[in-house]
């Protein structure tokens, strides 16, 4: 096999107007001269760490992860910098794999499958026999570029039981972190490691929600007996 196939199992190249150039393929042809080149980055998956881990509860229940909601702004594949309270831009030359809604879905799916604390977690489209509904909805994902550079992660979940719709919990998560050297390589890092620590969060928090209110309940109908 000669190098090019061989690259073509471990990374994208180039999107060019559009197109995925996976260098095995080359499918993208006949493209205009002024067809835009731009990186592609993804949310990949961090492991929990120790700490973490003592912090992860082991369930016996089900979750399904709805798509997250956003506003139109962050409803994209764009790479957002947020120049003003209202005006935003974009990276150029840089995009994410996905819109970011699937990313933030796909890296909560990964994070509670990596957890090997939950008996089931999946989307509405597999057909699982869920006991609880994860909600999110993205509020911020940017590059601020005001008085000082940062990375702004911030998400609002719920937790809903299935049997009665009830919404058992609810909380705001978000994680900022400042950008000294304005290099792709430090901003992109900067949303990986915000978004890991921002699902982490999320995911010892969801696995707590149903347990502590069971908890509450059994403690209630004891006291009533």
């Amino acid at each position: 096999m000669s190098l090019i196939k061989k690259n073509a199992f471990f990374k994208i190249s180039t999107v060019l107007g559009g197109c995925f150039s996976l260098l095995l393929l080359s499918g993208c042809i006949n493209l205009p001269k002024n067809s835009e080149k731009y990186k592609l980055f993804y949310l990949k998956t961090l492991p929990f760490s120790q700490e973490e881990q003592k912090a992860l509860r082991f369930v016996k229940w089900q979750l399904i992860i709805e798509d997250p909601s956003c506003d139109s702004r962050l409803n994209t594949d764009r790479i957002i910098v947020q120049e003003s309270s209202a005006e935003i831009t974009h990276i150029a030359g840089a995009r994410w794999v996905d819109r970011l809604p699937n990313l933030i879905k796909q890296l909560l799916l990964n994070l509670f499958e990596n957890s090997g604390k939950i008996k089931g977690v999946g989307t509405s489209l597999d057909g699982l026999d869920a006991d609880y509904v994860l909600l999110i909805d993205i509020r911020d994902f940017e590059l601020l570029v005001q008085e000082t550079k940062k990375v702004r992660i911030r998400l609002f979940a719920k937790i809903m039981r299935l049997k009665d719709r009830e919404i058992l919990g609810a909380e705001t998560f978000e994680e900022s972190i400042p950008i000294v050297q304005n290099s792709y390589k430090e901003v992109i890092e900067a949303f990986l490691t915000a978004a890991n620590s921002v699902g982490k969060k999320i995911v010892i928090w969801s696995l707590e929600v149903p347990e502590n209110l069971s908890f509450q309940e059994t403690e209630t109908n004891i006291q009533s007996d």
